[in-house]
């Protein structure tokens, strides 16, 4: 013989106990659903922006170059401006990467219109006279610092503070 003890509170208990868990795990994929919607039009739109600004920002640039050679007049040259600045106010930072400086004038090019410059510099391949000419004539209140790539440091000398070594402006 076998005996069946049950409570209906408990069972009724143990069942919306489960309904309760379905309708929360549920709502936590409705969520996960509507952050990863949310975060692929933030995406979107962001890549939109960057899109807009690297081309009102060429613009503004041939114009400039265009404009010392009076090929385009000043007229085109502000607009093309405005426009670069207008994008501009709608990032909180706009980080632009630029091949290395050496050979090209990117740098001074588009050193006006930063409003500051952190310059990436590999360790034992890039001479000491080239990192000083591609700062030379810039802005030396834009420019944040370097940073020294592959520097062969060990990693626990940066274990504490007193690894870190920086030179400031």
């Amino acid at each position: 013989m076998i005996l069946v003890l049950s409570n209906p509170e408990v069972e009724q208990q143990t069942v919306n106990a489960r309904l309760a868990l379905q309708a929360a795990e549920a709502t936590l994929e409705s969520l996960r659903a509507q952050l990863q919607n949310d975060l692929l039009t933030q995406r979107s739109q962001a890549a939109s922006l960057d899109a807009d600004y690297k081309q009102a920002q060429m613009e503004a640039e041939a114009n400039d170059i265009l404009a010392k050679q009076k090929l385009v007049s000043g007229l085109v040259l502000r607009q093309s401006q405005l426009k670069a600045d207008t994008l501009r106010t709608r990032f909180d930072r706009i980080l632009i990467d630029v091949p290395p400086v050496a050979p090209l004038a990117d740098l001074h090019i588009l050193a006006p219109m930063v409003d500051a410059l952190l310059m990436i510099v590999r360790a034992g391949v890039t001479p000491k006279p080239a990192i000083e000419r591609a700062l030379a004539g810039l802005d030396p209140n834009k420019i944040l610092g370097l940073v020294l790539n592959e520097s062969g440091a060990q990693s626990d000398v940066y274990d504490t503070y007193e690894g870190y070594g920086y030179i400031a402006g």
